[in-house]
């Protein structure tokens, strides 16, 4: 999975045990509460919800690529984060003096 920010976004991320469901119809379960991390903290940062099931994705600073993982201490999986340029929403002048 990839994917694509703003520079002015963040954005929820829901996470999933996997299998979804046995031929049973059981759904999985993780070992334990995920942890999340950022493999670039100065393009993004990750805070998890208070179950640990969804993260909100935060670009920081600059533009750039980086990767979150989450992991139940067992199994991890991860996805790029790319964060990209805003549309320019003003336009402004500056007049150049010459010497």
């Amino acid at each position: 999975m990839k994917l694509t920010i703003t520079d002015t976004q963040a954005a929820p991320v829901v996470v999933n045990a996997s299998p979804a469901a046995d031929a049973a119809g059981n759904t999985g379960v993780f070992n334990g509460a995920l942890s999340y991390t950022s493999s670039d903290p100065a393009i993004i940062t990750v805070s998890p919800s208070a179950d640990t099931k969804s993260v909100s994705v935060q670009r920081v600073g600059p533009l750039g690529v980086a990767t979150v993982t989450a992991t139940d201490g067992i199994v991890s999986a991860s996805f790029e984060v790319e964060v990209v340029a805003s549309e320019a929403r003003d336009i402004n002048f500056t007049v150049a003096t010459t010497a």
